[in-house]
């Protein structure tokens, strides 16, 4: 017989070839010397470094109105204002030594035709000109302005103040102070920048001339224009890590600026990372991430452990694969089943409502895609699985066993519930501050499913309980998500998400913990009936009239 293989092991060896392609593309991204190993040297003509390590240089740092042309260095004549310059050779280049200085820009200190074009919505420039003995100056430039296209968070207030019955028992409202704009419209807002940093590559390579030198590289070599054979040191202005919450938003009441100035080390293997991840982001912005999306990824890449990076970019892949495997296992598992005995129905449904209302108030937050994509692809998946689930019930006896186990549970649950979520959407609606009834409905409703959503997973648990029996659950499904589940737990703590999402992360834990207890105490047995409800000896009829009876 031939053998066909199987779509989770056509999956795995997929995602094996990935992971394998991701690793070289890695390795020749943060060692692209690797590239140039089996090269000889000896008989191939090189770019060679012109410092040598521990090489002693000077620089000088510009504030100018106009992106400056390359080694073309500003000057004061032209209304440029000299921020510092460093004594003659004070600066060494290798791996450890830098430089860092702190300073204030007042309308004092910088001549007004610069300091008026940051109320005219216009750039200002760094410019670092590093230079040594025998060898030209090399400059390089950085923006200090960013400009970002945001929307002004809505002003909020107590929905209830002026009604007669509820107004009363509103707190006294304070004046809420409202960020400019003052409008829900996109607005284009210039940012300043309170760092400009100039890294110098500390790396001494001998680069071939020809195309095996990586494109990145031979793209980026500051060739000597008087020693064809001889490169200056790749100085990157490093932008990468600049994400929103350390800028400074830019207006009419702005009388000072603190700018750091820093000059030192990056290894090639940081170079090569920074300068792909800015291509990266460069190119989402032009497909239409937004800027809070493009910022996320920013936080998520600088203010992380490159360790725990490393980890996460893995944890990621097979958090993509269990996922696949996952989704194929649910909707198989939907598909082929002949019959929901053993199966909590009524429960599906609501998760359905509580996955809407989570995707409607990860939306209403400005949630990141990262966080709201996946939920609306869930949603898709479920409203799948609550049709074919209550088909089959409306085919099946609608008194068996578990059918009234499981109205029986959802009847009890929901009359613990609905006390609880209204009294709670209540007290939000009296007590708290909402910027309209979508919001506050919205809101509220979420907050109950984070905090209680987990229960919706109880019926289940009793119907195991009762029947003794996990024998109907779609266990390889579990299986992935249970695992799935333990990798959430590391990307709650590295994607920034609402706080309440993040909570509900961990509590999806105890959940499967159950769950796999359950199947612990309670043993799959292949041998029951197709229902899977006790007795083969014992009918539906008669176990319904038991229950009656209970």
């Amino acid at each position: 017989m031939r053998y066909a293989p199987s779509f989770r092991t056509i999956a795995v060896a997929v995602f094996t070839a990935y992971v394998a392609y991701v690793a070289a593309q890695l390795r020749t991204i943060l060692n692209p010397a690797a590239a140039i190993a089996d090269v000889d040297l000896s008989r191939t003509p090189t770019w060679d470094p012109l410092w040598p390590p521990g090489h002693r240089f000077s620089a000088r740092v510009w504030l100018t109105g106009v992106r400056p042309t390359r080694r073309v260095e500003p000057s004061s004549d032209k209304g440029d204002l000299l921020l510092w310059s460093s004594q003659r050779d004070q600066l060494i280049f290798d791996t450890e030594a830098s430089f860092a200085l702190d300073l204030n820009l007042t309308s004092k200190n910088v001549p007004n035709q610069l300091w008026s074009r940051l109320a005219q919505d216009e750039s200002l420039y760094a410019v670092f000109c590093l230079g040594a003995t025998g060898s030209p100056t090399h400059c390089v430039d950085t923006s200090l302005v960013k400009h970002l296209d945001l929307t002004a968070p809505r002003p909020t207030r107590y929905l209830v103040a002026e009604w007669p019955l509820l107004g009363s028992l509103v707190p006294n409202e304070r004046p809420e102070e409202t960020a400019t704009p003052a409008t829900r419209k996109n607005t284009r807002i210039g940012y300043w920048t309170p760092r400009a940093c100039a890294s110098l590559v500390a790396d001494w390579t001998r680069w071939p001339k020809d195309l095996t030198t990586p494109y990145i590289v031979r793209a980026n070599l500051p060739i000597d224009g008087n020693r064809q054979g001889h490169y200056l040191p790749v100085v990157y202005a490093d932008q990468l890590g600049l994400t929103k919450e350390k800028l400074i938003q830019i207006n009419t009441t702005n009388h000072a600026l603190p700018l750091r100035l820093e000059i030192g080390p990056m290894s090639m293997a940081r170079w090569q990372f920074n300068a792909h991840m800015e291509e990266s982001l460069r190119l989402m912005r032009d497909l239409g991430s937004s800027t809070k999306d493009i910022d996320d990824l920013r936080h998520m890449l600088t203010e992380t452990d490159p360790t725990l990076l490393a980890v996460t970019m893995l944890v990621s892949m097979v958090h993509l694969l269990l996922d696949v495997l996952a989704l194929r296992s649910d909707i198989s598992f939907w598909a082929n089943t002949k019959s929901t005995a053993g199966l909590a129905v009524r429960p599906l449904a609501i998760d359905l409502i509580s996955q809407v209302i989570i995707a409607a108030y990860l939306a209403e937050q400005d949630a990141s895609l990262l966080v709201l994509g996946p939920s609306v692809a869930g949603i898709l998946v479920q409203a799948w699985k609550v049709q074919r689930a209550f088909r089959l019930r409306r085919n099946e006896d609608a008194d068996t066993h578990t059918s009234a186990l499981d109205s029986s549970a959802t009847r009890t649950l929901a009359l613990a519930l609905v006390p609880l979520v209204l009294g709670y959407t209540l007290h939000s609606l009296v007590r708290e501050k909402h910027a309209s009834f979508y919001a506050w409905a919205v809101g509220s409703l979420a907050s109950c499913v984070y905090a209680l959503g987990f229960v919706m997973m109880t019926p289940q648990i009793f119907i195991n309980y009762k029947l003794k029996s996990v024998a109907k659950l779609p266990w390889e499904y579990f299986i992935y998500k249970f695992a799935n589940t333990f990798i959430d737990d590391l990307f709650a703590f590295i994607i920034r998400m609402p706080t309440m999402h993040r909570a509900a992360v961990f509590r999806d834990d105890l959940v499967f913990f159950i769950y796999m207890y359950q199947r612990w105490i309670y043993p799959v047995d292949s041998s029951r009936r197709e229902d899977g409800l006790g007795d083969e000896t014992e009918s539906n009829a008669t176990q319904s009239s038991k229950l009656k009876l209970q």
